[in-house]
């Protein structure tokens, strides 16, 4: 935890909107990592579901479907960009929200799409 506030602190003061999004997206795949392993342990035994739930430590059901929703809208929105030639303009704006989630969202959309 003492990493996540620490990192979390530097995204919030950083005025470089880079770094702003870089830090972003190196929390977002430290988390994504980290309930993946946490999945992982739950899966092979070493932890009960009920102790992984009472820790706070994985997004429940409803939660993980309101920011699928999310991304899809925003998938939407760009994907809609009119004319096409605004899509950049549209990216630049969003590109806070472009964190290992989105993208892997983004994934499943394109291959469901094939």
């Amino acid at each position: 935890e003492g990493f996540y506030a620490f990192l979390q602190h530097r995204i919030v003061s950083s005025s470089d909107a880079s770094e702003k999004a870089a830090l972003l997206l190196l929390r977002d795949c430290i988390t994504d990592l980290m309930q993946q392993m946490i999945a992982s342990a739950v899966r092979a035994g070493m932890v009960s579901p009920d102790d992984v739930a009472s820790a706070g430590l994985v997004t429940n059901t409803i939660s993980t479907q309101v920011l699928v929703e999310k991304h899809d809208r925003l998938i939407n929105t760009l994907c809609a960009a009119d004319p096409p030639e605004t899509l950049p303009f549209w990216v630049e704006a969003n590109v806070d929200k472009f964190d290992a989630r989105f993208l892997e969202r983004l994934s499943d959309r394109l291959a469901s799409a094939d």
